[in-house]
């Protein structure tokens, strides 16, 4: 079973970065990054930085491979963060975007157990791959 992500960017990337055995400042010398602004941005100070480039920074820094789980995964707390819809999902799903406020409202009125969430979540991606005939 996949590992849960992470609930929030900050604490994102400082798992990651401890996990690799760095503590904050050998992090920043050697991917050459501000340690008070990793340091805002993991205790949640200030959001996810706007510029894909800064952000793809930090991912491979995090040794996070690209186009992995893990590097949507990524740039979607990034956006979270911000309180912004991830971009890939605002560009595919435009016409139905206004729809998600309604779905998640009712979910919480009706206290949807998060299991149930995820059951969803698995069984429209099964009803999305195609199948062999």
């Amino acid at each position: 079973m996949k590992k849960e992500m992470d609930k929030s960017f900050g604490a994102y990337i400082q798992n990651r970065r401890i996990a690799q055995g760095y503590t904050l400042r050998e992090f920043c010398k050697r991917f050459g990054l501000d340690s008070a602004y990793i340091s805002r941005l993991e205790n949640e100070i200030i959001p996810a930085p706007q510029k894909n480039e800064t952000l793809r920074g930090i991912a491979k820094a995090l040794s996070i491979e690209e186009s992995s789980e893990e590097w949507v995964a990524f740039f979607d707390l990034a956006s979270i963060s911000r309180n912004e819809f991830p971009e890939d999902i605002k560009s595919s799903f435009e016409k139905n975007l206004h729809l998600l406020p309604a779905l998640l409202r009712a979910s919480k009125n009706n206290n949807v157990p998060k299991e149930k969430v995820l059951q969803l979540i698995s069984e429209l991606r099964d009803e999305n791959e195609p199948t062999e005939d």
